[in-house]
């Protein structure tokens, strides 16, 4: 069962304290972005008990917040991948090109679908397109 959320996760980066190695003392970090790519593209290390969000909203220099939106995941086992993406709409495509060509098949929605593995196989990659407002 995971133990925290990938939201969680980018938020304890982005404000972590760390000792100093000259003086010793805790220097505070703050991560924020200045410019924001269009797409977030995180790799899942094997054995992290990470939760997926579905929806990401991170700080930006100026304060404001920006919302980036899980449209793909994707699988790795038995030295193959596969991926789900997910439509605007919330609906999930699978995709095994091994197994099905170039056809996705529909498999309901994100919400009802445990996305941290597909047919025995883990998820490795989390994809984020930034949401237009």
């Amino acid at each position: 069962m995971p133990i925290v959320t990938l939201s969680h996760a980018l938020r304890a980066v982005a404000t972590a304290s760390f000792a100093c190695h000259q003086c010793c003392p805790n220097v505070s970090v703050s991560v924020k972005f200045c410019y924001t790519s269009s797409v977030l593209f995180f790799e899942l290390q094997p054995g992290t008990n990470v939760s997926i969000d579905h929806k990401l909203v991170l700080e930006n220099v100026d304060g404001s917040l920006q919302r980036w939106l899980l449209r793909g995941v994707v699988y790795l086992g038995a030295n193959h991948f596969t991926a789900r993406y997910i439509s605007s709409s919330g609906m999930v495509w699978y995709h095994d090109g091994a197994a099905t060509g170039s056809i996705c098949t529909p498999q309901g929605s994100a919400t009802s679908l445990d996305l941290h593995s597909a047919f025995g196989r883990s998820a490795c990659h989390l994809l984020y397109f930034k949401e237009l407002m």
